[in-house]
């Protein structure tokens, strides 16, 4: 897994939003995935839970008030101090977190009641991806489930996102981008392989790359496509919300 620490210090550091609106999104979709996220976590009040990619601690914060333990781990050092500072400063005892590699978690097998991990898949190449979920599936407990977001390379977006690549390394020549979007498709194969059930909560974002941004805000604040679209199509937002469950 390549490491990300000094992309995400530096984010972090530059970011002038305040910090529970870093990694937000002003709309209602995103409104609506957040508490379908904190509903399916802290649905049980004696639950431990992991947070896989933690940042600077905005789930880390709801679920550590609303369950009985909560680890987070990862991999930029600066998300971690700032974490632990706000929780300091919300007087929140129950959690543990770290810098670390997600696919490769400080913790013993079926430890956790409940995974949540959000905008990291984008960053992992396919063995890393399977290396994740197999990580995932030992610590786990019995029963257990992974709550997982993730940005979707069979949306709109992640298909145009991959032909604009093609034509700017045509032109350009080879470059490396940090984000892959894995196709859902496929991770659900790789979910499969390792005996691990999928259910989708959560679908958003039908637009193409380099679709107006102001055109989307203005949309994304009034309307909710989700509740309107026919089942099928659910399968192409560019962030979905899915949870795992194994055998």
């Amino acid at each position: 897994m390549e490491d990300f620490s000094n992309y995400y210090d530096n984010y972090v550091k530059t970011n002038t939003r305040p910090l529970e609106k870093i990694y937000y999104a002003d709309s209602i979709e995103h409104n609506a995935n957040v508490l379908k996220v904190e509903k399916l976590m802290t649905s049980d009040p004696e639950a431990i839970i992991l947070d896989a990619g933690c940042g600077i601690g905005n789930f880390v914060i709801p679920f550590a008030k609303k369950c009985k333990f909560v680890y987070g781990v990862d991999t930029s050092p600066l998300s971690i101090e700032i974490c632990k500072e706000r929780l300091k400063n919300e007087n929140i005892k129950n959690f543990h977190v770290e810098v670390g590699h997600i696919t490769s978690l400080p913790l013993p097998d079926k430890s956790v009641d409940k995974i949540s991990c959000f905008s990291v898949l984008q960053y992992l190449d396919v063995e890393e991806t399977k290396v994740l979920i197999k990580e995932f599936k030992r610590v786990l407990k019995s029963n257990g489930i992974i709550v997982l977001g993730f940005l979707n390379g069979d949306s709109p977006h992640g298909k145009t996102t991959k032909i604009l690549r093609f034509f700017r390394q045509l032109i350009k020549g080879k470059k490396k981008y940090p984000s892959t979007n894995i196709s859902f498709k496929l991770l659900k194969k790789i979910i499969s392989g390792d005996a691990g059930t999928i259910e989708l909560h959560h679908s958003a974002y039908f637009y193409p790359v380099l679709f107006p941004k102001r055109i989307i805000g203005w949309i994304s604040k009034r309307f909710y496509f989700e509740k309107y679209l026919p089942k099928p199509l659910l399968n192409y937002g560019k962030s979905l919300l899915i949870t795992i469950k194994f055998e």
